[in-house]
């Protein structure tokens, strides 16, 4: 049974139950715009669903790590084994320095991807304002795989046959048509008065985002597409989907970079 191969803030393993539950008996192309860590997507091909898949996002680093498990397993753990060694922050600091420099090559740039999500702060994949990733040194457990090659191996099998894109959500949206189903999990609404809307690799994700997401969303339905999306329980997503099903259901989040974000946090679940 494959499962992500990454750790992603936000990641929906916890609500496996509670999507999949959720998901339509029969459709067509399955769409996830915001792949992430893709553990719907997992979940389901693991199920025996989701035979015809697309799955996108806007960073093209995270999609070419995916392109990388899927086309070149072999070459992918034998490059991550090499890096099994180099677990210091100075050898981090200089992978991160070739890594923002593209000095890497095409294949040791998703496993530097890798590396950085099992050995960098928390997991997380972050950039700043010049596209630059700058995730400081983490601290991570020596003696461990920082992959087990099997993950790689179960996980390039389940993508077989799945088309991958870089690329804005708002062109996948348009693609799906009537039989469809569309799973959407992008950056939450803040819930917080001192929280903010965050930056989505380059774009600025903020209230105009959300509610142009879920007029897309609409539109989609209309054309007779299933449709799910995962949001914070807030009421900006309650207004931006009014007249829909909202299930609200509890996540534990652990890999924030905000100690006081983690923990069980409120979510809802929308369908059309």
């Amino acid at each position: 049974m494959a499962k992500p191969f990454l750790k992603y803030v936000g990641g929906k393993r916890q609500l496996l139950p509670e999507l999949l539950a959720r998901v339509p008996e029969i459709f067509g192309t399955y769409y996830e715009p915001f792949v992430g860590g893709g553990a719907l997507f997992f979940a389901m091909r693991a199920a025996g669903k989701a035979p015809r898949a697309v799955l996108a996002d806007a960073n093209c680093d995270l999609i070419s790590c995916y392109a990388a498990v899927r086309d070149h397993p072999e070459e992918l753990v034998a490059l991550l084994r090499q890096l099994e060694q180099q677990r210091t922050k100075d050898a981090y600091l200089r992978i991160r320095d070739a890594f923002n420099a593209r000095a890497l090559g095409d294949l040791e740039r998703p496993a530097a991807f890798l590396y950085f999500n099992k050995v960098g702060f928390n997991g997380l994949i972050r950039y700043n304002t010049q596209g630059q990733f700058n995730v400081p040194f983490g601290t991570p457990r020596q003696g461990k795989d920082l992959l087990p090659p099997e993950v790689i191996y179960e996980a390039s099998e389940a993508l077989q046959g799945v088309l991958l894109k870089s690329c804005s959500y708002e062109g996948i949206l348009d693609e799906a048509q009537a039989g469809d189903f569309i799973y959407v999990d992008p950056p939450y609404v803040p819930t917080s008065k001192t929280a903010s809307f965050t930056g989505y690799v380059g774009r600025p994700w903020n209230e105009n985002a959300h509610r142009g997401l879920a007029f897309l969303l609409r539109q989609a339905a209309g054309r007779g597409v299933h449709v799910l999306a995962s949001n914070a329980d807030a009421p900006l997503v309650r207004e931006a989907y009014a007249g829909w099903q909202i299930d609200v259901v509890s996540a534990r989040r652990a890999i924030n970079c905000k100690r006081d974000r983690r923990g069980a946090v409120g979510e809802v679940l929308i369908r059309s």
